[in-house]
């Protein structure tokens, strides 16, 4: 017998939040199921087998495994607004402009954090679901239609000095 955990999650049920080191914060309905983060692994570490004459004798962790992701939301506005846009977050502009990049301590890329929320609340949870992306930097696509689209792909990074680089919870 399934429990309501086990129930699916249909697109209407989460949401999507973009926010920057600082207090700068962005959300969007997540509405057409098209959310995907590939990479995930245990330790966020990449694995290399060693071989000695075509037979494994080690596995070891290796490096920091970055994930890539991508999504699409109903695109709402290109800019402005008191919070801005998605696009305006990930460009940098009007009240983004003033943007605190989430690895500063890390380099000269701007980045952000991009979380996926699941309502699992909805469905008898204690919370919601959360994926959270502490270092993401995204290309965006925006493509007219009924309704219009804002397709955002790209890398979140994780740096092993940082265990919450990405986190599920």
């Amino acid at each position: 017998m399934s429990s309501d955990a086990d129930l699916p999650l249909i697109p209407s049920d989460g949401y999507v939040r973009i926010s920057d080191g600082g207090t700068l914060v962005v959300e969007d309905f997540y509405e057409d199921g098209t959310f995907k983060a590939s990479g995930i692994t245990r330790d966020q570490m990449t694995r290399q087998k060693f071989k000695k004459r075509g037979k494994g004798y080690a596995l070891r962790q290796v490096e920091d495994q970055d994930v890539q992701w991508s999504l699409e939301l109903h695109l709402c506005g290109f800019s402005g607004g008191t919070n801005g846009t998605v696009l305006d977050a990930f460009r940098g502009k009007n009240t983004w402009a003033a943007a605190v990049s989430t690895s500063a301590a890390f380099g000269d890329v701007p980045t952000l954090k991009v979380e996926f929320f699941a309502r699992t609340s909805d469905l008898g949870a204690a919370a919601d679901a959360v994926l959270a992306m502490k270092y993401c930097a995204a290309d965006i696509e925006v493509s007219e239609g009924v309704p219009g689209k804002l397709a955002l792909s790209g890398e979140a990074y994780v740096f092993g000095s940082d265990p919450d680089s990405i986190t599920i919870d």
